[in-house]
């Protein structure tokens, strides 16, 4: 009798351990931004994000669950603005450094040298600058492409976006 209940124990311990190993959930998509000039829009149903930014123009983080993530993390903003709304914060500085983990979330980054890597569901706006090298995405480990020099929606997901007439 102590053998059945042994083995189900001990496939409960493991079964943490296996989710780790795991690169994401099931119909999470990836986003991979490196080296990007311009504007970078995240509406999150969940997910997570990690960004660096060598001169941020303003990072807006919104949100709006406080108890389901950890909440924005950020490292290296000369500024920070707190709105009223209870939600929504406002970075800006060079070479800031972010995380959100976990959560519902909206996120927009305006600046230079921007580099993301986001894991999750929602839906993503990219929007290069005025520049000729405005830095590169990628979907899903999809192959990098320039970013988009007009505001181009994508969906974030387990299946590749489609650019508009591709």
């Amino acid at each position: 009798m102590r053998r059945l209940f042994v083995i189900p124990l001990l496939g409960l311990l493991l079964l943490p351990g296996a989710a780790i190993g795991m690169p994401r959930a099931t119909g999470d998509g990836t986003l991979s931004v490196r080296g990007a000039t311009g504007t970078i829009t995240i509406r999150a149903s969940r997910g997570a994000v990690l960004g660096n930014v060598e001169k941020a123009t303003t990072i807006v983080f919104k949100d709006y669950l406080s108890n389901d993530g950890t909440g924005p993390i950020v490292i290296g903003a000369q500024t920070r603005e707190d709105k009223e709304d209870g939600v929504t914060t406002v970075y800006s500085g060079k070479s800031v450094r972010f995380r959100l983990i976990g959560g519902r979330y909206f996120l927009k980054v305006v600046g230079s040298g921007i580099d993301l890597s986001i894991v999750g569901q929602g839906a993503v706006t990219l929007e290069g600058g005025t520049v000729i090298d405005d830095g590169v995405y990628a979907f899903n480990d999809d192959e990098y492409r320039s970013l988009p020099n007009l505001r181009l929606p994508f969906s974030l997901g387990a299946l590749p976006p489609q650019a508009p007439g591709g």
